[in-house]
């Protein structure tokens, strides 16, 4: 078996369009598939040969939307509440299956490896055949096994993966599209927009620790703003619409970072790069916070030590129900 732990994958409106359960099942891998009771007979309908062996499709609970905590005063029936739900309902289901922690992963990704270092010091990668993933996916696993704090992972993005460092991760900085996360955690994700940044943070504020590990597989992710389906796939003026107000992105992405910053005002703040606005982290901030996260082996491999009481530091908390 390649992974220990389950792995979810979530999708919407890219039933044709979609690629990471199709590069999963490539790789002989067992996985699920999140998917909206009115996309699933179209998904059913395209996926491939691999998929039919190796995907089991999961309908999607709706009450989930209804629950979700959006950290916003916006209905839920004016706007998109966003993947958030979703990756809750998966969260879920892997308790439901007995499982520690679960991978949860976005659908437009492919999976590469580092092969060696050039010259300058400049990691050399390439997409992985079938061989290199399973050799390689249990890495990750196996370094968020070894550490009883650490409670968030993701495989580094291919592009941030440059220079050559002894370390194969990079510590507490945020986590995004391809997660493997702690289940018995009294947190959920949370937030209309960056719901990511707010998960990786909300982990990090009650002492723990989050990781970017490289030392196996990278993931090579599509940006999602160049992705056909998904949020996007809306009429101007759809009142499913996440991202768009008449297809006007600067807007959008004020919304995103006004919401993050609302949450965690401490952390993040507003800046303009490449003709639009982002978030950027404060890290000064961050670097208070990250100097007393430090990983601690744990004594019993594959087995977290938390206290429940650590998560009442994050803003907004509430058990989920």
């Amino acid at each position: 078996m390649i992974n220990e732990y389950p792995i979810f994958v979530i999708s919407y409106n890219r039933a044709k369009t979609h690629t990471t359960a199709k590069w999963l099942a490539k790789y002989g891998v067992d996985h699920y598939m999140v998917i909206h009771k009115e996309q699933l007979a179209d998904y059913k309908k395209y996926q491939t040969p691999e998929m039919q062996k190796h995907t089991t499709f999961l309908e999607f609970d709706d009450s989930y939307k209804l629950k979700y905590e959006t950290c916003d005063n916006v209905p839920h029936r004016v706007q998109n509440a966003g993947s958030g739900a979703e990756r809750n309902f998966a969260w879920d289901y892997s308790i439901k299956l007995g499982a520690k922690a679960h991978w949860l992963m976005d659908d437009n990704m492919a999976f590469m490896h580092i092969v060696g270092v050039n010259p300058k010091g400049i990691y050399v990668r390439k997409r992985c055949e079938k061989e290199d993933f399973v050799s390689k996916f249990h890495k990750a696993e196996h370094f968020f096994n070894k550490y009883e704090n650490l409670l968030l992972l993701e495989l580094t993005q291919n592009d941030f993966c440059i220079n050559s460092t002894k370390l194969t991760y990079a510590l507490n900085t945020r986590c995004f599209s391809c997660n493997l996360i702690y289940n018995d955690m009294p947190l959920r994700w949370r937030g209309r927009y960056n719901e990511d940044v707010i998960l990786s943070t909300d982990v990090m504020v009650a002492g723990y620790c989050i990781a970017s590990y490289h030392g196996g597989v990278l993931k090579k992710k599509q940006s999602t703003r160049n992705a056909s389906g998904g949020n996007h796939a809306v009429k101007a003026g759809d009142a499913n619409s996440l991202y768009q107000d008449g297809f006007d992105y600067r807007n959008s992405s004020l919304k995103k970072t006004n919401l993050l910053i609302t949450v965690y005002p401490k952390f993040y703040r507003k800046v303009v790069k490449y003709g639009r606005i982002h978030h950027e982290y404060n890290r000064i901030e961050l670097a208070k916070m990250n100097g007393r996260l430090q990983l601690i082996p744990a004594k019993e491999y594959g087995c977290k030590n938390i206290k429940q009481k650590d998560f009442l530091k994050v803003k907004h908390f509430r058990i989920p129900q």
